[in-house]
């Protein structure tokens, strides 16, 4: 069994590298000037029909992010020969993708969600340990912002952030660090065998991390997966 969930494991680390691959060479995304144009046009179309809070990130997800993601899924399952549309596998937010909610509470799983904080703790000392400020009383839900299920090869669910903090950045690995802890919802055959935060920031690497994490960041982002099965794609 453990080889079968490694081999899940693995297969969404390949996934996520070339979906790393494709965002990083898109040219909106890696143009932050176009990036804060498109959000504050949708802020002021937002302002002249609404009173509600505008929310940032969900424009960012819903006319940024979410199709490029498709894009992503439906060229890596051609390349792999999987029959299937992007639809099918993609779920995120919205009637029209279906709910990402879990209907059944976290309790079961707070064990390994713990177990998952501690590993990160302790093998990625450079990220503050921000397991209290995520974690849900087990009568709570969780709610991914998207995941990713079947006929892929592995499970996950993840979160995006846009123009956040550096500590939005420690908070959100280990809010997905929880997702992926908690295996899914067995009765719904979702299985989480990890992670991926998106995270988009408006200022440079350099000054969201600072000179000597950048510097470690790849080794660190490889431990943040051995520890807690989350990849972190950064914008």
């Amino acid at each position: 069994m453990p080889s079968f969930i490694d081999a899940r494991r693995e297969a969404g680390r390949a996934f996520f590298e070339f979906l790393e691959r494709q965002l990083s060479t898109d040219e909106v995304l890696s143009d932050k000037h176009c990036l804060r144009l498109i959000v504050d046009q949708a802020r002021a179309e937002h302002a002249a029909k609404s009173w509600k809070r505008f929310d940032p990130e969900d424009t960012f997800r819903q006319r940024l992010l979410y199709s490029r993601i498709d894009d992503a899924i439906a060229a890596w399952c051609r390349k792999r020969d999987i029959h299937t549309e992007p639809f099918n596998v993609f779920r995120y937010e919205g009637p029209e993708r279906g709910p990402t909610q879990h209907e059944t509470a976290i309790g079961p799983s707070m064990a390994y969600v713990h177990r998952a904080f501690e590993r990160l703790a302790e093998r990625v000392s450079e990220i503050p340990d921000c397991g209290a400020q995520v974690v849900k009383a087990p009568t709570k839900v969780i709610a991914p912002a998207f995941r990713l299920q079947h006929p892929l090869p592995f499970g996950a669910a993840g979160d995006a952030k846009f123009n956040g903090a550096r500590k939005d950045l420690e908070r959100g690995i280990y809010q997905v660090a929880m997702y992926v802890a908690s295996g899914g919802d067995p009765a719904r055959h979702w299985r989480y065998d990890c992670g991926l935060f998106v995270f988009c920031g408006m200022a440079r690497p350099r000054t969201l991390l600072g000179d000597d994490f950048l510097d470690a960041w790849p080794e660190v982002r490889t431990r943040v997966w051995e520890a807690g099965r989350v990849w972190v794609i950064v914008l």
